[in-house]
């Protein structure tokens, strides 16, 4: 078992930079009284194309204290100024001693954002923390499936999604494709905590619940029916209790999730041989390949070692 508290802040853009910072502080503050791991605030809710700001800078440094104070990992989106005068949509990820650990910019922004300046990112990158693997992505971008999938096989656990739009369907989708939580900030008022397979854990309302707070089990795994469910019975007597299942069979998938520190569900994929839905497709995908040049291909999982 590994739990994460996450936060997530709903909160409209303000006027002017200092009001924005003002309220995002105080948004941060509100949540940080219950002890989360990481908050993440909404697309560029602090300033706007108007006023871009350096990183690191004010935004980042007033941010920075809060994180030391808090312990807690903050996401902080914002319209970034760069040295040589480029702007981009940035999601900075600090850690929990202040310092960024790094720093996402948006990778398909809108056609407006770009004629107004706007540069799209290069890359969306994984990064690793205390508690696990995340990464961001923002409001557009949830348009092109190939971002949220690269970081799901890049090891990501939860993808923060960070917005001036809801999302609705398209998060839940994008969870149940992927086997990722889907953990939104929305700058319109309603964040969304999205279970690995693709069920809504949780929505707030930003007018009366501006931030919202959930516990994850990061060791809980999507499986496919195949090769795997005729093996939960014997998981089941042996660790009973320690462990808890969700059948979705529509989808022809369930959850394996380990409710004890004695047991991890990767040792139970071992142990029985079990492999994940993402697993699944690869190998599927790889005989596929095989099977088109002419190879003699074999069913079932590869024993892990």
């Amino acid at each position: 078992m590994r739990r994460v508290r996450v936060a997530t802040i709903s909160m409209p853009r303000r006027n002017s930079l200092d009001s924005g910072l003002a309220t995002a502080l105080g948004l941060v503050d509100q949540a940080g009284l219950y002890r989360p791991d990481i908050i993440a605030l909404p697309e560029a809710c602090i300033n706007d194309r108007q006023s871009p700001q350096p990183v690191p800078g004010p935004i980042t440094e007033a941010m920075a204290a809060k994180a030391r104070q808090l312990g807690s990992y903050l996401i902080i989106p914002l319209i970034e100024l760069t040295a040589a005068g480029q702007c981009y949509n940035t999601a900075v990820l600090l850690d929990a001693t202040g310092e960024i650990a790094g720093c996402y910019r948006k990778m398909f922004p809108t056609d407006y954002e770009m004629e107004a300046g706007i540069i799209p990112g290069e890359e969306a990158p994984v990064f690793t923390t205390t508690f696990g693997k995340i990464g961001i992505a923002t409001c557009f971008d949830l348009n092109f499936p190939e971002l949220i999938s690269g970081l799901a096989e890049g090891g990501a656990e939860i993808v923060f999604f960070v917005s001036a739009y809801e999302g609705g369907r398209q998060l839940l989708y994008a969870a149940l494709q992927n086997s990722v939580y889907i953990v939104s900030a929305f700058r319109g008022g309603i964040g969304y905590f999205v279970d690995k397979s693709g069920m809504l854990l949780q929505k707030g309302h930003g007018g009366r619940q501006p931030v919202v707070v959930r516990e994850l089990n990061l060791d809980r795994y999507i499986l496919h029916i195949d090769y795997n469910w005729q093996k939960i019975a014997d998981i089941g007597r042996k660790y009973g209790a320690a462990i808890h299942v969700d059948i979705y069979a529509p989808e022809g998938i369930f959850a394996l999730e380990s409710l004890s520190d004695q047991v991890s569900v990767p040792d139970l994929m071992k142990e029985f041989n079990l492999e994940t839905f993402q697993e699944y497709l690869a190998r599927s995908r790889q005989l596929r390949r095989a099977k088109l040049a002419g190879a003699h291909v074999t069913s079932g999982p590869v024993a892990k070692r």
